[in-house]
């Protein structure tokens, strides 16, 4: 059996419809992948969509929600900034020796000033010769804070704290102060709640203010 030959005309039209279904073929695969492409970006997109707006309504919900970790305390050292002030002596006159009397005085004069070297140089004195009396405690501890030595001046307001009296109102108050500036919050704390308990206090009503500043309210 002899096989047909195609002719040059014949082969060039086979070619050609080849050709052409290659064509129609790539025309048809390229269509479909940009379809695809299409489809993938339009899927991205929603799940994008879905996923701002889940988190937008889940921001909405505990915005609304009146969550305690969502108003916490001011800073510290600002609320103590705030609140402390130097502890104003009705008098410079206490009882004594001329010579501690005097010593006394300049002791407040300089503390008043804000003289805190001078002032802390003649407490330390006045300590030195009587370390129980409840003048040079106080005195002693408030130069001692306005000076930033915390640690001592927390002895000597503990000390008049636990002899009781209209001293100890002083201290304390002072004391809560030098807690609140070392973020010891439960510490302030329980120095301000004795004094909001205690009648006549002229710290009670600055205790309540504090006391609301530095705990954890629901907004």
């Amino acid at each position: 059996m002899t096989k047909k030959r195609l002719t040059d005309d014949e082969f060039m039209e086979v070619y050609s419809e080849l050709r052409a279904w290659k064509g129609r073929d790539a025309a048809r695969s390229i269509k479909y992948q940009r379809l695809i492409r299409i489809s993938n970006r339009k899927r991205k997109i929603r799940h994008a969509v879905i996923l701002i707006t889940g988190v937008a309504a889940v921001a909405l919900i505990l915005f609304k929600i009146p969550w305690p970790v969502f108003k916490t305390q001011k800073n510290p050292n600002s609320l103590y900034s705030q609140f402390y002030e130097p502890y104003r002596f009705a008098t410079d006159y206490r009882d004594g020796s001329d010579n501690t009397m005097d010593m006394f005085k300049s002791a407040v004069i300089a503390y008043r000033t804000l003289n805190f070297v001078d002032a802390e140089i003649l407490s330390d004195s006045l300590t030195g010769k009587d370390n129980a009396n409840p003048d040079y405690l106080l005195l002693n501890g408030l130069i001692k804070q306005a000076n930033g030595k915390f640690d001592i001046a927390i002895t000597q307001y503990l000390k008049l704290i636990a002899n009781g009296g209209s001293y100890a109102q002083h201290a304390q108050w002072y004391l809560a102060l030098i807690y609140l500036k070392q973020g010891k919050l439960i510490e302030c704390n329980e120095q301000l709640d004795s004094l909001r308990l205690q009648s006549g206090t002229f710290y009670r009503d600055k205790s309540d203010r504090l006391k609301k500043l530095i705990g954890l309210t629901q907004s």
